[in-house]
């Protein structure tokens, strides 16, 4: 073997090392991120969800809250909404994620790097205690407004189903007027600090807790709810107060 080829595969070699510890490191779906020029200078939403994992008095979440706000506009990116969960509407007593937030940055790479400083670390190694699910993409909200109430679901859709699914949220959404509702956000999502199933996320904006309550209950909507949920292998919805 050549000096030159030698040289080569040892290069090839190291590359793959680094791909193996930046997979470990990062995972991929944030490695998949940081290698992409368009994703990484675009527009990135991250959403955090937090609960305790024991009945205690909010303040460890409370205290990473505000922790993670702090550091996301210190890396330059923005708050863009907050709740906190009223109800779980749909799903197991371990999806009732107690607060969630919604972050914008102007570009993809300026949240990897938050995500790999120092700083961002040290917040999640005083926060032990919390359930965590950090969720992304790329796709904007419609018009998201810090106020009233919303309907936030998560689902599992296979990779052949999502024509049937896009076909279904239109028809979900379809009575949302009777109820003074809308949709704001039909988007893929990533998981980027975990293992979990979820891929995509809807989010519905009502003017209160009780008008969001009864679209939930309005038949059409259990209708529709069901048969969305044929194309999904799980789904967890939560009833959110925005904060």
């Amino acid at each position: 073997m050549s000096r030159s080829l030698g040289l080569f595969l040892l290069f090839l070699a190291v590359l793959a090392a680094l791909g193996v510890v930046g997979a470990w490191y990062l995972g991929p779906s944030v490695l998949s991120l940081a290698f992409d020029e368009e994703r990484r200078n675009s527009p990135y939403y991250f959403l955090s969800l937090v609960a305790e994992q024991d009945a205690s008095d909010g303040s460890a979440s409370s205290a990473f809250r505000a922790a993670l706000a702090q550091r996301v506009t210190t890396d330059g990116g923005a708050l863009l909404w907050r709740g906190a969960t009223i109800q779980v509407a749909q799903g197991r007593i371990e999806d009732e994620w107690q607060h969630v937030q919604l972050f914008e940055f102007a570009r993809g790479g300026d949240f990897v790097e938050m995500l790999t400083s120092t700083g961002y670390r040290e917040i999640l190694d005083t926060r032990t205690e919390l359930n965590r699910l950090v969720l992304g993409t790329g796709d904007a909200p419609d018009g998201i407004v810090a106020q009233g109430a919303s309907v936030f679901s998560l689902f599992s859709v296979g990779e052949g189903d999502s024509l049937e699914f896009a076909q279904g949220v239109r028809e979900l959404a379809s009575n949302l007027g009777e109820f003074n509702g809308k949709l704001i956000w039909d988007a893929p999502v990533e998981d980027l600090e975990g293992d979990v199933p979820w891929n995509r996320i809807l989010l519905f904006e009502f003017a209160s807790v009780p008008a969001a309550e009864r679209w939930l209950r309005d038949p059409a909507t259990v209708t529709q709810r069901t048969l969305i949920q044929r194309g999904s292998s799980g789904v967890v919805t939560l009833i959110l107060q925005s904060s």
